[in-house]
């Protein structure tokens, strides 16, 4: 079975250009994920949070409550500002550690290309 990682990518990739976007600023983009968090906070409650911009040399990226990866997560965030992308919530927390477990995937933000 794929990881949650993979899974959540692969949605991403799949739905990206068929969603329609609008274009932020990277600091509203960075205050709503560093609030998304509190809903999507990783293994904890079956939650995770993902950063798809299709235009980084490593388009996915999960983000976590620690400075690492929120330092990380901001840089990806002007990418996304810029180049267009989306935040990604992944909700695993139904029927978990049975081979019935299926994702529930969200685009929480859709940013468009900056133009």
């Amino acid at each position: 079975m794929p990881s949650v990682y993979d899974q959540a990518h692969q949605w991403a990739v799949e739905n990206f250009d068929r969603l329609t976007g609008q274009q932020y600023e990277s600091e509203f983009l960075v205050a709503e994920c560093k609030r998304l968090l509190q809903d999507y906070p990783g293994i904890g409650d079956k939650k995770w949070l993902f950063i798809y911009s299709p235009n980084s040399a490593t388009s996915f990226f999960e983000v976590a409550d620690n400075l690492p990866r929120l330092m990380v997560a901001s840089a990806k965030l002007q990418s996304v500002a810029s180049g267009g992308g989306m935040l990604v919530g992944a909700d695993f927390s139904r029927r978990w550690g049975t081979p019935q477990c299926v994702g529930e995937f969200t685009p929480l933000i859709v940013a468009s290309r900056y133009e």
